[in-house]
């Protein structure tokens, strides 16, 4: 080998050359084991449900939505949510569409309904899907994961007139 501080050949040594493997190997491990953004497209599964149930006319019913799963990221004030839809079908046929709701940090919200008809009501909600990225609520791993869209089953309401 060519020693450029004197500009002389040496040899270099066998401990030499074992220590710059052994240096050369645990930084290739340490790239290798370090934690990656991996997507991945995950199934979801809306649930719905209102009560009390029967209720009647002019009396207002809580419509409490959830999605199987909490959001990973939602640790902290800041963290992901999901969003949710609720279609409403009066007993006169006509749909009634709730706003859009924003879940808590476990993945769920409700909202207040006030049926104006006597009849059977049905309520379903639906998740479009979410894209979420960055980091896991325990800041163990990096995400990049899309969650697939999802629809509730119906859930009926009676309506009686008291």
């Amino acid at each position: 080998m060519f020693n450029f501080l004197n500009g002389a050949r040496t040899k270099i040594g066998t401990p030499k050359i074992a220590i710059a493997l052994i240096l050369l190997l645990a930084a290739t491990s340490v790239l290798i084991t370090m934690p990656t953004a991996k997507a991945d497209d995950i199934p979801t599964f809306a649930f719905i449900a209102v009560a009390p149930n029967p209720s009647g006319v002019n009396q207002p019913v809580t419509v409490a939505m959830w999605l199987s799963m909490t959001p990973i990221t939602a640790s902290g004030l800041e963290g992901d949510r999901w969003t949710f839809n609720v279609d409403v079908t009066k007993p006169d046929g006509t749909t009634q569409k709730l706003g859009t709701y924003t879940s808590d940090a476990v993945g769920s919200a409700y909202t207040t309904f006030t049926p104006t008809e006597i009849g059977t009501y049905t309520f379903q909600m639906s998740f479009p899907g979410q894209h979420i990225t960055g980091w896991d609520s325990y800041r163990t791993r990096q995400i990049d994961n899309y969650y697939q869209p999802s629809t509730s089953k119906p859930a009926t309401l009676v309506v009686q007139q008291e």
